[in-house]
C-alpha cells in the first residue's frame, strides 16, 4: 500500500521519474512495480541494493515452517505475528554473527543486473 500511495504521489506531483532501480528480491521488485506500472517506467534490477534474505534467515533462526514467499496451501499467520517471528529471527543471526549460517547477500562488482 505504502509503494502504491508513493506511485500515486510521485505522478501527481508530475515529477519526471527517469529510472526506477529495485534489488533482486522478491519484495524489492514488489514495491517497485506499483511506481513502475503507473509512470510507465522499466524497474531497473541491480542485486548491490539486496540486504539479506529473509526466508533464509527465518529458515536457519526460527522453529516456524512461515516464510515471507510462503506457499499458498501453507498455514498462514497474521501480519503481527509474521512481523514479531521474523524481528526474532534477524535479532538471533545478529546475535549469531559472524558464526551465523545466513548471510547477508554477497555483492561482487559483476551482481549487477541493469
Amino acid at each position: 500500500m505504502q509503494s502504491l500511495l508513493l506511485a500515486r504521489e510521485l505522478a501527481s506531483r508530475e515529477m519526471n521519474v527517469e529510472i526506477l532501480l529495485s534489488g533482486s528480491l522478491r519484495r524489492q521488485l514488489d514495491t517497485a512495480e506499483p511506481t513502475a506500472a503507473l509512470l510507465e517506467r522499466e524497474v531497473l534490477v541491480d542485486a548491490r541494493w539486496n540486504e539479506y534474505d529473509m526466508d533464509d534467515i527465518l529458515a536457519h533462526h526460527s522453529n516456524s515452517e512461515a516464510r515471507a514467499n510462503q506457499d499458498p496451501d501453507a498455514k498462514l499467520i497474521s501480519p503481527g505475528e509474521f512481523q514479531t517471528l521474523l524481528e526474532d529471527a534477524l535479532a538471533g543471526w545478529i546475535e549469531a554473527e559472524p558464526e551465523a549460517p545466513a548471510e547477508e547477500e554477497e555483492v561482487t562488482d559483476g551482481d549487477a543486473n541493469a
